[in-house]
């Protein structure tokens, strides 16, 4: 806290909720002392101050997501039951390291490709009414998940099918046809090799980290003969029915 007093620039939040808890504390088990030094007030004041730090670092990464994403289309969805449709744009990002820690060599009998989604609001407006309600610390909310999921048998890798559910925001709709088929159309075109960002620092575009990480990585090539085409082609047939949220 001394650190605090001395020097004006600002720190990470952290450092104000760690001070404050040390006034709380003392607040707690010197009640005169406590007193004496406002405690509770600086305490209250450092909290605040660190919210305050926190809610201009999510917005500016929001305004980031913003243009990295904003080029790749716009996708309604309904937020809550009896809610009206809303457009966003999104995130989605390809989670590694869930198929990779659970693949052991020879031992496996199912596979699957799993997306988040993030919804990113698209004005002012929209940000702050919704991240009152919702987390907004990545620069977007969580709101649903895409698993693209396969059978092993006998050597060979089946398509099972592909599910839709929500993450963050329980009562998510996929709003209308238009953006389930919009949804199908991103993944194609991932899978595809169009460029779309992977989220991950090592490797820019997600068709690369899905390979480099999981057909590659896993010997899925080599040992099935099964390539990322095989997910495109997968994604193709299926229908706009499965890029709704199941209830």
């Amino acid at each position: 806290m001394k650190y605090l007093r001395k020097f004006n620039e600002e720190l990470d939040p952290m450092t104000y909720r760690r001070a404050a808890h040390k006034l709380d504390k003392i607040e707690k088990e010197s009640p005169k002392k406590g007193k004496a030094i406002d405690a509770k007030r600086r305490a209250d004041d450092l909290r605040q101050h660190a919210q305050e730090i926190e809610n201009k670092e999510n917005y500016r990464k929001w305004k980031k997501e913003i243009e990295t994403y904003k080029e790749f289309g716009e996708f309604d969805f309904i937020l809550e039951e009896g809610g009206s449709p809303e457009t966003f744009y999104i995130a989605l990002i390809p989670e590694i390291d869930s198929t990779t820690e659970s693949w052991t060599d020879g031992e496996n009998n199912s596979i699957c490709f799993s997306f988040s989604g993030g919804i990113i609001p698209m004005n002012d407006e929209q940000y702050s009414r919704l991240a009152q309600s919702y987390d907004a610390y990545n620069g977007f909310i969580w709101a649903f998940w895409i698993i693209i999921d396969y059978d092993i048998e006998n050597d060979e890798i089946k398509f099972k099918g592909i599910t839709m559910d929500t993450y963050e925001i329980d009562d998510l709709q996929v709003a209308n046809r238009k953006t389930a088929n919009n949804l199908k159309k991103l993944l194609v075109n991932i899978f595809n090799d169009e460029f779309y960002p992977s989220a991950h620092s090592d490797v820019d575009n997600a068709h690369d980290k899905i390979q480099k990480e999981i057909i590659q990585g896993l010997n899925l090539s080599i040992d099935y003969g099964f390539e990322m085409d095989d997910v495109k082609n997968d994604i193709n047939k299926s229908t706009y029915a499965d890029f709704y949220i199941n209830r």
